[in-house]
């Protein structure tokens, strides 16, 4: 067995060459006595390779602890992922980001949609090859201090979150049709995001405020729906199609 403990280290790491006869099941079955040996809270037994087996014992868990970010204000070293949190092995999480289309954020109100999107912005935020999109659909002040930094931004106006979205779209054409003279690619992400070609970031907050059509026959429900129906588009259109033009 080597085990290589740290006192400030959450996770307690050994690879044991198995036992003649037992398996990886069999480490499985008595984690929990291993946990009681080595005064963790949890052990977990993995296969490493023929006849290895890998245990991590937890001393606490990494879970139950604030995942904190210094905002240092330095860019990040690339823009291929960014830093969720931690796993429950006390493990960096990252997320890609390169060719990725978009994402969802889901869960109930106050359970931290909008603080995870701050810590994904905040992140970012110091690249000069990184842009925003900032739609904010509650119309409160969650993002008044990001607005600086985005190149456009609305709240919960559907209007004028139209009007922004129609400009994001303009761009994505606009690059979709240059991008192999300027770049010499047909995807930005063989180069990279750039500050003369930034990845384009829309975050839209509290989507089905805009995606909500009304029931009616009215002039004015009509409008609405019409509204509504363009948006969607838009957004649609911006997810199948601005993958490769980083946006």
């Amino acid at each position: 067995m080597v085990a290589q403990p740290h006192q400030h280290d959450p996770v307690q790491r050994s690879v044991v060459a198995a036992i003649a006869g037992a398996g990886l099941a069999d480490y499985q079955r008595a984690a929990g006595y291993l946990a009681d040996t080595w005064g963790c809270v949890s052990v977990r037994a993995e296969q490493q390779g023929p006849g290895l087996i890998r245990l991590r014992g937890l001393h606490r868990d990494p879970l139950l602890a604030p995942a904190r970010i210094d905002l240092s204000g330095v860019a990040p070293a690339n823009l291929t992922s960014w830093w969720l949190g931690w796993s429950e092995d006390s493990q960096p999480v990252m997320v890609r980001l390169a060719e990725v289309s978009g994402m969802v954020v889901a869960g109930l109100a106050g359970f931290g949609k909008t603080m995870l999107v701050a810590h994904f912005l905040s992140q970012l935020a110091p690249s000069p090859a990184i842009q925003f999109v900032l739609v904010d659909g509650k119309g409160g002040p969650d993002y008044d201090r990001l607005f600086p930094r985005a190149w456009l931004s609305a709240k919960d106006d559907l209007t004028q979150v139209r009007d922004v979205l129609r400009r994001v779209h303009r761009l994505m054409v606009d690059r979709q049709g240059a991008i192999a003279e300027i770049l010499g690619e047909t995807d930005a992400w063989h180069l990279g995001p750039s500050p003369s070609w930034p990845l384009v970031v829309v975050v839209i907050d509290e989507a089905h405020t805009f995606f909500h059509e009304r029931k009616g026959t009215s002039p004015e429900v009509k409008a609405h729906n019409a509204l509504v129906a363009e948006v969607v588009r838009l957004v649609e259109e911006l997810v199948r199609k601005g993958r490769n033009v980083a946006i």
